[in-house]
């Protein structure tokens, strides 16, 4: 839960796409976003790193994940949409937009989370809190391979429904370096919410991918 004792419940958020955002903190898992309230649990990563996911808009699914440097005030904002291809209503649409956090009385930050070719060459297991396993092999600094390794629920539950056509594939991909560490921590909850630190839409058809690592 945000902590309300050091940090401000309002922030300004300045995004280099040339619009400032408004975030407010509520008690119990709920947030405002422009003025729209959201459930949605800030997640504390330590040393004043915080991921805040959370679904603006449920049908098409419109998904947000907002990576708040706290530290360095900066903060990353990846936006995912559904619905925009008529051909492929499930395809996701990811934005990732860098900017600051604008505090009083102080500079806004020059410096940006940036993209990254680290993941290159490596092989990365992610266990979902709800559900199963699925191994990400990272070819290059743009492309990554999936491969599920267990399918978990119930013969006719909607998830079961979801991965029946499932099969292994490369996506394009786009990885964005926050701070050293956050993939190790990621791997130590045993979970990903919604596009992750990474970003996770409906199971077994995500055409795009966003790691914040």
């Amino acid at each position: 839960m945000w902590n309300f004792e050091k940090y401000p419940a309002d922030l300004t958020l300045r995004m280099d796409d040339g619009y400032d955002r408004s975030l407010e903190l509520l008690p119990e898992g709920r947030l405002r976003w422009e003025g729209t309230e959201c459930a949605g649990e800030a997640l504390d990563f330590g040393e004043d790193l915080w991921f805040l996911p959370f679904d603006l808009q449920e049908s098409p699914r419109v998904n947000l994940t907002l990576v708040l440097d706290m530290a360095e005030g900066l903060v990353t904002l990846v936006t995912c949409r559904q619905g925009l291809n008529p051909k492929r209503p499930t395809y996701i649409d990811t934005v990732i937009t860098p900017g600051v956090i604008l505090r009083p009385g102080q500079p806004e930050p020059f410096k940006r989370h940036g993209y990254t070719a680290d993941l290159a060459g490596k092989c990365i297991r992610w266990d979902y809190d709800w559900g199963f396993s699925i191994v990400h092999v990272y070819l290059t600094e743009h492309y990554y391979r999936i491969r599920l390794l267990q399918k978990m629920g119930e013969p006719d539950s909607p998830y079961e429904i979801a991965m029946k056509n499932y099969v292994d594939h490369t996506e394009p991909g786009y990885f964005v370096r926050i701070r050293p560490g956050v993939v190790e921590k990621l791997q130590e909850r045993r979970q990903r919410r919604h596009l992750v630190v990474v970003r996770d839409g409906v199971a077994g058809d995500v055409d795009a991918h966003a790691a914040l690592v």
